[in-house]
């Protein structure tokens, strides 16, 4: 039998070579991503599981001044509306805590001050994950669990119903006032 699919598998390929359309597009390349080390090993990571692929690496961040114009822009929105100058507060957490951090008068109005702070303060999450099927039946879940934003995570599904045990790692980011974005 496997020599039966290996050769099916070989004549599928011969014929598709002959092909038109197959030939057409010969020019492009496949490139294979080398293995990247992160540093810390997350929490739950067995060594040599993990390809690391759902681990959230924080781009480079804003600058002290982009920081200060987002919070002058809060100036003319009300207090704890949705603004995109607050999901850049929010998304860029550590630069905008580095930035209250020194101390220096803020470009905030009295009653954003703090409820930019009680934000910022918010560093925890709970993640929760359903596996349906199309009929609408659990097939597994991850019950509620504690975790840090910007942290990763492993967790295995439960209560598994004819499905496999599922892997479900992932690292949760703040994005927005009300927006958690999930790498899984």
């Amino acid at each position: 039998m496997r020599r039966t699919t290996i050769l099916l598998a070989l004549l599928g390929a011969a014929a598709c070579a002959k092909h038109p359309a197959a030939t057409a597009n010969a020019d492009y390349r496949v490139i294979v991503p080398k293995p990247v080390s992160f540093g810390t090993q997350p929490v739950g990571h067995q060594k040599g599981l993990c390809q690391a692929g759902c681990l959230y690496v924080p781009g480079p961040g804003i600058s002290d001044d982009a920081v200060l114009d987002n919070m002058k822009a809060l100036r003319n929105v009300p207090v704890g509306e949705e603004a995109e100058a607050l999901d850049n507060l929010l998304f860029y957490d550590e630069d905008t805590r580095r930035v209250i951090a020194k101390g220096d008068p803020l470009p905030l109005t009295a009653d954003w001050q703090p409820f930019l702070v009680k934000q910022l303060l918010k560093r925890n999450v709970i993640f929760e994950l359903r596996v349906v099927d199309d009929e609408g039946k659990i097939r597994a879940t991850v019950e509620p669990t504690l975790m840090a934003l910007g942290v990763k995570r492993h967790m295995d599904t439960t209560n598994n119903v004819k499905v496999q045990p599922i892997d479900a790692n992932g690292t949760m980011v703040r994005v927005g006032l009300n927006h958690i974005w999930y790498r899984m």
